[in-house]
């Protein structure tokens, strides 16, 4: 199961996110595909919405982004957040979601 834990203070905003869906053989599980797909696309569009405070590390089946929140941040945040909420909403046995 992937596990993603999402922390929005005052001031940061932060996703952590671990394990596999397990759907489908490795290369082959699109839930997978779609959490990492999101993942990546907030790694990438933090830095360039100007994130200050910016850290990102990613691996095999564990990530860990955070950044401070701004006007130009939080749009970007949210709206991944919210595409990992409509996943886990869909596939609730693969993705779980704690906010």
């Amino acid at each position: 199961m992937i596990q993603i834990q999402i922390k929005a203070g005052h001031r940061h905003v932060a996703i952590d996110v671990s394990g596999h869906a397990n759907a489908a053989p490795k290369g082959e599980d699109v839930i997978c595909a779609g959490v990492s797909a999101l993942v990546l696309t907030l790694a990438e569009a933090l830095p360039r919405a100007g994130a200050p405070d910016y850290t990102c590390s990613l691996a095999d089946g564990k990530a860990r982004i955070e950044c401070r929140r701004t006007e130009a941040t939080e749009p970007v945040f949210n709206t991944i957040v919210w595409g990992l909420d409509l996943l886990a909403k869909t596939y609730p046995q693969y993705i779980k979601v704690s906010i």
